[in-house]
């Protein structure tokens, strides 16, 4: 076993004339590892030499965001896998932003990957929509997601006649019918029911 010096070399002299195998045990950080093994043929009196290109990897930077405020969001779990459902990372695939609403996944081979958020932040509505990414080369790559906070809903319950509320009311969620509470047919259901 044989390290590369700082000029990314490796010099061996005194050998018999013969075939070696070159074989790559691990790539420098930020390059993508060389699996195929060269044959380099030793004549006596010559130098072989064999050249083994690695080629750098790329990067990746999700920033995920408040749709309106613009404002970072943090704990916010992501999927990340190849375009074949190859996941990436150790953690089944999984990464979550950090406060800055950052996640960082360095050192991703060339090829197609997918981004799928899985679990929002809580008080946002979780946005499972994929995003594809292509990685072509050693540069690092961005994409952007944005949560909805989820809404509210207030309630005031008042006299008909004299327009003052109504203390002590109590209206529990499942009084409400959700898919029509903004509507003509949601506000009767309301009065009707208060």
């Amino acid at each position: 076993s044989f390290t590369t010096n700082s000029s990314g070399q490796i010099l061996l002299q005194d050998l018999t004339s013969g075939d070696y195998t070159i074989e790559e045990k691990r790539a420098p950080d930020g390059y993508r590892f060389e699996s195929n093994s060269r044959v380099a043929k030793v004549e006596a009196g010559k130098t072989a030499k064999i050249t083994i290109e690695n080629e750098p990897l790329g990067g990746l930077l999700l920033k995920k965001m408040n749709s309106v405020t613009k404002e970072p969001l943090s704990d916010v779990i992501f999927k990340v896998t190849r375009v074949d459902g190859t996941v990436v990372g150790t953690s089944n695939g999984e990464y979550r932003t950090d406060e800055r609403g950052f996640i960082m996944i360095p050192d991703l081979e060339p090829g197609g990957y997918v981004v799928q958020e899985v679990k929002a932040k809580p008080g946002f509505l979780l946005d499972d929509t994929p995003k594809h990414i292509e990685i072509k080369d050693h540069r690092t790559y961005s994409l952007e997601f944005f949560n909805q906070p989820k809404g509210g809903l207030v309630v005031v319950k008042k006299r008909q006649h004299y327009g003052r509320a109504f203390e002590g009311r109590r209206i529990q969620d499942n009084d409400l019918d959700r898919r029509s509470c903004g509507q003509q047919r949601g506000r009767n259901f309301l009065e009707r029911h208060l």
